[in-house]
């Protein structure tokens, strides 16, 4: 479990016992309470203890402005059925048990002035600064390297500083990112594996809180140079083959075709890279297909290199001059952190996909079983032949594991 402290801004992690893992147990809630998971050994209580008890919060208390308190309402009645429910012998058990660092009494000592007096600043600051010591052990980072990060973070906000920033609205300020650090994730499988029903769902389930990003590295969403470029070649092959296929027409739709896929592989690396730039930033940045160049299906790379596939480039020093540039870009793709590769049968695919043609749906999902993801980076590989239901439960479990 993780935790900010909102009054130092030092990043803590917990690492609770697993028996501390039985029943339900809600680990975070309330904006200003550390929630910590305390049970007794038939797992029947759980315990809030307070951390995030700010000094705007003490101050508020001590001239007793607001009604609600620097604990807020929820939080008191909470602690207030904790009371009823656990001795203090138990708390200092539990405490023992699972929190070794932290001062035993800590918890009773808490219920006996939340009980007393919930307004109590100078009694919940004295808690607060015990609480902090015992959870040193679990800093991630130290306190002035905290405070540094989180005026970082309150500058962003600034309009003019935001736009330097490149950072859109508000609300991408808003959201949370991975204690660890932002994380890339490739999304992979055959067509028909359910690529993009998995991709909404998890738009659908991380969005709404977490800075998210979805990159599409797949042909079909070019830039304006890729398209001009596309339609250009589609013109310049029609021409030659109407013409009979050779001479100058046929020149000049293969090299249109290869600067086609020559933009191709550009769009794909700058997105790529920002999307890179983004999980920096501690973005969750989610790739719809990525660069392959070790699966190949039939004469080509799956989603990589495509000039190679040009009849008779090799013998063309331009073609094979734009191929080695177009090598070198897809080379250049940073690797994701993560593949989530939807295995799906071939029987199945075509049957989710029935107006796509066969080979094409048979040789990529075969050419998937045979390569070996695991170079490229860490693989999940998820069964999509089963229920939707179970296969986003596991992209879900693989994404939070990362997260």
């Amino acid at each position: 479990m993780c935790t900010i402290d909102r009054v130092t801004h030092a990043v803590y992690r917990l690492c609770l016992h697993p028996e501390s893992a039985r029943g339900s147990y809600e680990l975070v809630r309330g904006n200003r309470t550390l929630i910590a998971c305390l049970c007794r050994d038939n797992g029947g209580t759980h315990a809030r203890v307070l951390l995030k008890y700010r000094d705007s919060d003490a101050l508020k208390d001590l001239l007793g402005l607001g009604r609600r308190g620097g604990i807020p309402p929820d939080a008191r009645r909470e602690l207030a059925a904790l009371r009823g429910e656990a001795t203090d012998e138990e708390l200092r058990a539990t405490m023992v048990r699972h929190l070794p660092t932290v001062e035993r009494d800590l918890v009773p000592n808490l219920l006996a002035v939340v009980e007393r007096d919930p307004r109590d600043a100078v009694a919940l600051r004295a808690l607060r600064a015990r609480a902090r010591r015992g959870l040193a052990p679990y800093e991630r980072m130290s306190r002035s390297r905290a405070r540094f990060q989180y005026v970082l973070a309150r500058l962003a906000r600034v309009w003019p500083i935001r736009q330097l920033l490149r950072v859109s609205t508000r609300s991408d300020l808003r959201r949370k990112a991975p204690l660890g650090g932002g994380v890339t994730i490739a999304v992979v499988g055959s067509d028909g594996a359910g690529k993009s029903t998995l991709i909404e769902a998890m738009r659908e389930w991380l969005a709404w809180r977490v800075n998210l990003r979805i990159e599409y590295l797949g042909s079909a969403q070019p830039s304006r140079r890729t398209r001009l470029l596309k339609v250009s070649a589609r013109a310049a092959r029609a021409a030659s083959r109407r013409f009979g296929g050779f001479g100058p027409l046929r020149g000049l739709a293969d090299r249109l075709m290869a600067a086609r896929y020559l933009a191709d592989a550009r769009d794909r690396a700058d997105r790529a890279r920002r999307g890179r730039s983004l999980a920096a930033r501690g973005a969750v940045v989610i790739f719809d297909r990525f660069p392959m160049p070790g699966v190949q299906v039939g004469s080509r790379a799956m989603d990589g290199p495509r000039i190679p596939t040009i009849p008779g480039w090799e013998g063309i020093g331009q073609l094979r001059r734009m191929a080695a540039r177009e090598a070198a870009i897809y080379a250049a793709v940073p690797a994701p952190d993560h593949i989530i590769w939807l295995a799906v049968d071939p029987e199945t695919a075509l049957r989710r996909k029935p107006d796509h043609a066969p080979e094409a749906v048979v040789a990529k999902a075969r050419a998937l079983e045979s390569a070996d993801l695991a170079q490229i980076a860490p693989v999940t590989r998820i069964d999509a032949s089963q229920p939707l239901d179970e296969v986003l439960d596991a992209a879900k479990q693989a994404i939070w594991t990362l997260l």
